[in-house]
């Protein structure tokens, strides 16, 4: 069981803030984190600080994956906490995968698509905020698989589909 974080990693996109998080969680659940760090400091960073809180074992790091579809798959949810993001596609990837997502109240475009306690949650910025949501997820598959049914729904529900837009854009 993981948690999955796709996203460049830098300070906007909250991956210190993530395993921070994961220094609070009680249960066995573990973080991935996928994509490209913007600069070498920031993967410096982020590696330092999971070696120095002893977190090798609870968090995972790959930079490439074959399938990113695989990752949502067999993830239980996704985490996506950036600062002020003007839409996060990461929002609606994992809502088309039928995940639930944890959000902060502070990230901006994912606010638009998460309702809090439905298709999963909206928590302030803050590790221990955080941790409580996963704990929650990984207390129960099927909540979690409930909020990821629901959150499909929430797209198809509001036409958010690429033959929308595909077609929006040709009228």
């Amino acid at each position: 069981d993981y948690i999955l974080m796709p996203s460049r990693v830098n300070l906007t996109k909250r991956q210190g803030l993530a395993l921070e998080a994961m220094e609070y969680v009680k249960s066995n659940m573990k973080l991935y984190i996928v994509g490209k760090p913007d600069r070498d400091e920031d993967y410096r960073q982020m590696m330092s600080y999971i070696e120095e809180h002893h977190l090798q074992d609870k968090v995972k790091y790959f930079d490439f994956v074959e399938s990113e579809e695989k990752l949502y798959a067999n993830a239980r949810a996704v985490l996506f906490i950036p600062v002020d993001e003007d839409y996060g596609y990461i929002t609606l990837e994992a809502m088309e995968a039928k995940k639930a997502v944890i959000t902060a109240s502070d990230s901006g475009g994912p606010l638009e698509f998460v309702e809090n306690g439905k298709t999963g949650f909206i928590v302030e910025p803050d590790a221990a905020d955080i941790a409580r949501a996963i704990d929650e997820l990984a207390a129960s598959q099927a909540a979690a698989r409930q909020m990821g049914e629901a959150g499909k729904q929430r797209i198809l529900d509001m036409n958010i589909s690429w033959d929308n837009v595909v077609r929006e854009l040709t009228k």
